[in-house]
């Protein structure tokens, strides 16, 4: 038996300004806009855009030994984390395979709030129940409160426009303001490449806040084009580029790991992990020739025969004007300017392994 598709708080918002909806991780969500995804890509490149990113799991992390418990967990030193700040971090299982990549903020000194998939949220909330967490130190507050994603170079005037005291904090920071009179949690966080802000509020007054926004000129888009503008920063999806089979090593994402608490669930394992050769490596694919890269699409190196990796996601870039994707590839061709082959439909098409994020942003 299907289970019912959920639906944001924004859903009738979406739907007035002639949303496409499709359904995502279990929910309603809009796919793009009238004008489209390129549209919608280039207004957040260029000047600013919003998403509605309510969907994603939020939880609150609470209480004088809560350390002890997120430390098993988190694969960044918590303790590090100060307060009024925000990491990128992986949740691995005990084998050091990725069972999310989140967000955790600390809002007090005993008070966290982590942001996670929407697909992974029962699972991590099972993994944090399995070492310690329960009903005394965390709480789910997906459903009471909406998230929404401020992206763009023109952001920072956009939100500063809707507060009433000056907004100034520094990437990966969080606080507590009103916006449009309304109470939000803002961090300088994003996953588009852009300089952004989300912003997390009371569910019955987002549609107000979302409003607001659309009011200040700020353009709504749709997961379509979420997912252009990160494959182009070279961020990786869950379930795509990243997942238990895959381990932060091999997904080049290592730099977010510290191996310091011996209470860290997955540290022999990705110590054993750091000590190996990897046969294969996350990277960035450009076409050189005309084409579009997609999950599955299988690499070759010359005119060899088997594949040495497929794709994983890929898009047309709109801000690049070419095919890109995200792939795993056997180690020894995981080198930038190696020059790879594509099997699209059949037809093998010319690329070469990059750096990410693949474009240079205009400062």
């Amino acid at each position: 038996m299907a289970h019912k598709l959920l639906k944001t708080p924004l859903y009738n918002a979406h739907i007035k300004s002639g949303a496409k909806i499709i359904p995502f991780a279990g929910w309603n969500m809009p796919l793009q806009y009238k004008n489209g995804i390129l549209f919608e890509v280039r207004a957040v490149r260029t000047s600013v855009g919003m998403f509605d990113v309510s969907h994603m799991g939020r939880i609150e992390f609470y209480g004088k030994n809560i350390l002890s418990i997120l430390e098993k967990i988190m694969s960044i030193n918590i303790y590090s984390l100060t307060e009024g700040k925000c990491k990128y971090n992986l949740i691995c299982n005990d084998a050091g395979g990725i069972i999310d990549d989140t967000i955790i903020s600390r809002l007090k000194p005993n008070l966290y709030s982590l942001v996670v998939n929407a697909v992974n949220t029962v699972q991590v909330t099972n993994w944090m129940k399995k070492h310690g967490g329960d009903e005394s130190n965390m709480a789910i507050k997906t459903y009471d409160t909406s998230m929404i994603a401020v992206q763009g170079p023109k952001s920072n005037d956009v939100i500063n426009k809707l507060s009433k005291t000056p907004i100034n904090i520094e990437r990966f920071s969080i606080t507590e303001t009103k916006l449009s009179g309304i109470q939000c949690l803002i961090s300088r966080t994003g996953y588009t490449g852009e300089d952004g802000f989300e912003i997390i509020c009371s569910s019955v007054k987002s549609n107000v806040l979302w409003q607001s926004l659309l009011e200040s000129g700020v353009t709504p888009c749709g997961l379509g084009a979420r997912d252009v503008l990160r494959i182009e920063a070279g961020l990786p999806l869950h379930g795509n580029d990243i997942s238990e089979a895959y381990n932060p090593f091999q997904s080049q994402l290592h730099k977010f790991v510290s191996l310091h608490s011996e209470k860290y669930v997955a540290k022999k394992s990705l110590k054993k992990i750091k000590s190996m050769n990897l046969k294969n490596q996350l990277v960035g694919i450009k076409l050189t020739e005309r084409g579009i890269p997609r999950k599955g699409h299988n690499i070759f190196i010359n005119d060899s025969k088997q594949s040495k990796g497929s794709i994983t996601s890929g898009t047309f870039s709109p801000t690049i004007s070419s095919g890109i994707g995200l792939g795993y590839i056997c180690s020894k061709y995981s080198a930038p300017g190696t020059k790879v082959k594509i099997d699209i439909r059949g037809k093998k098409i010319n690329g070469v392994v990059v750096n990410v994020p693949f474009f240079k942003k205009i400062t």
